[in-house]
């Protein structure tokens, strides 16, 4: 049962890494739009 929720949780880690790596790449790319605009 133990073993369960650790799976479960580094699988949830894993989880929110992707999420925050893809918000990431989404601002950065919103930021070079906005460079290219005004720049």
């Amino acid at each position: 049962m133990r073993r369960l929720i650790l799976r479960g949780s580094v699988s949830q880690k894993l989880f929110y890494k992707r999420l925050i790596d893809l918000a990431d790449k989404r601002y950065d790319e919103h930021v070079s739009e906005l460079e290219k605009k005004h720049g």
